[in-house]
């Protein structure tokens, strides 16, 4: 049985004076986690804020990355934790990895003061497969979990063709979350033309159309509706 994939989100209220990650010892004690196998990041998102995410990778692949994020601006505690499910029942490709990339950041949305987490699972070279996972959190004074799904995949498919999906996300004016996912196409090896490529191979590189999905957020996750 898969594990859920899991996301524990904590705020602490923070000293005054300019945001500065910490070292990597300070960094996990703030983040509480212990050991060698968390992989850490660190964020200055505003002047006196900081985001600050670790993940554990799973071992085996198939129990699921554990994931924690904490936003500091000052003393409180406040945390709350998320149980991402079993992803594959949402259309999101496996994230059987070997290696794990992590990504904090302000989402950069107009109309919502809200948290971006970006976990990207990677696997092979030559043959790559690279799929990114979002989740967003509303970062307004209080900490809710707004969205969580697909984002970026990139593939190298038999040495000649690459496909590299990357995913926008807006609010639209009805205050919901629109992700376009456009897809590009690339084939022939390193240094020599499409023309070049067998017909094969051509026939078999295929980007599927550009798609635009619409998801209802609520208006508990948004700080503000788009004009």
């Amino acid at each position: 049985m898969v594990q859920p994939i899991g996301i524990i989100l904590a705020v602490v209220l923070a000293t005054p004076g300019p945001a500065k990650c910490p070292a990597d010892e300070a960094l996990k004690k703030e983040l509480g986690v212990e050991g060698a196998a968390w992989q850490m990041t660190c964020a200055a998102i505003k002047e006196t804020e900081l985001a600050m995410a670790a993940l554990l990778p799973p071992l085996p692949a198939a129990t699921g990355p554990r994931l924690v994020v904490a936003v500091r601006r000052g003393g409180s505690h406040p945390r709350v934790e998320v149980a991402l499910g079993d992803l594959a029942r949402s259309g999101i490709p496996s994230l059987s990895g070997m290696d794990w990339r992590l990504d904090v950041k302000p989402a950069g949305l107009a109309g919502a003061d809200w948290l971006r987490v970006d976990v990207t699972a990677m696997s092979g070279e030559e043959l790559l497969l690279a799929q990114s996972v979002t989740a967003f959190f509303r970062n307004d004074g209080s900490l809710q979990h707004v969205w969580t799904g697909a984002s970026d995949r990139h593939e190298r498919r038999f040495d000649a063709c690459a496909l590299d999906t990357t995913a926008q996300f807006t609010l639209s004016k009805n205050g919901e979350l629109v992700r376009d996912s456009r897809t590009k196409r690339t084939v022939g090896e390193p240094g020599r033309g499409a023309g070049e490529a067998p017909p094969a191979t051509k026939a078999k590189c295929v980007a599927p159309p550009p798609a635009r999905d619409t998801f209802p957020v609520g208006n508990g996750g948004l700080t503000a509706r788009r004009r």
